[in-house]
């Protein structure tokens, strides 16, 4: 067992609970367009704009592995209904952005990563839209991967690829740290890296892959890595 020498961590539900933050983002939007756009919250609802956000993600957009232009070319089709020019796509999702990073990170998180960041080279590795330096996770994670970056989306291989190729590390070196079994886990593990499941909600397993190991906060994860780091230099 190779010794660990960096982390990838997925973000969303990971490092904080997105749902809660996706939610107010949608609601906070809504009421922007209403006083700026009136005519789109004339024509949609935000159940409606979430719709149209699914359908052009299931539809023939050829960037459709990029969360941020899928959102982005839904709000130009939306403008584009009620006779706004490509102007409005862009100013719509800049305001979404801005309350889609009003985040509160889990209680532990930000003492863990820095304590982590100075043994590891910790990186960001996310399908998502946040963007780490508007969070100031910079100051922890020195490379923010995302599909825009690599040109796929967890979990397919060339992401993982790209990321291995970005740190100059060989997948064994890796862990990924992420909640999502199908993203971040069989991603992951098929790529070849170690897997680490971020479990905090007390779910059950019951899926084809297995992680290396489940923790529920990143304290676990300080824990989990010395245990690895010991059995490994006592295999040495």
């Amino acid at each position: 067992m190779r010794k660990i020498k960096a982390i990838t961590f997925d973000l969303d539900e990971t490092l904080w609970s997105n749902g809660p933050v996706i939610e107010r983002a949608d609601k906070a939007l809504h009421q922007w367009l209403q006083e700026k756009y009136p005519l789109v919250c004339e024509r949609y609802s935000i159940e409606d704009l979430r719709v149209l956000l699914e359908e052009v993600r299931l539809g023939d957009i050829s960037d459709k592995h990029d969360r941020a232009r899928v959102r982005q070319e839904m709000y130009r089709r939306a403008g584009e209904a009620v006779g706004y020019g490509d102007e409005f796509s862009l100013e719509a999702y800049s305001e979404w952005q801005h309350h889609r990073h009003q985040i509160e990170f889990f209680e532990e998180v930000t003492e863990s990563l820095e304590r982590l960041s100075k043994k590891y080279i910790l990186a960001a590795l996310t399908n998502g839209t946040a963007e780490i330096h508007r969070l100031g996770l910079d100051t922890y994670l020195s490379f923010y991967i995302s599909p825009s970056i690599a040109g796929a989306a967890k979990p397919e291989r060339k992401i993982f690829e790209y990321t291995c190729s970005q740190l100059g590390l060989s997948p064994e070196e890796i862990v990924h740290v992420g909640d999502h079994p199908d993203e971040d886990m069989r991603g992951a593990q098929e790529a070849g890296l170690r897997t680490v499941w971020m479990n905090r909600f007390d779910l059950t397993w019951d899926h084809s892959v297995t992680p290396d190991a489940m923790i529920t906060d990143l304290r676990q994860l300080e824990r989990l890595l010395e245990e690895w780091e010991n059995n490994t230099q006592q295999v040495a």
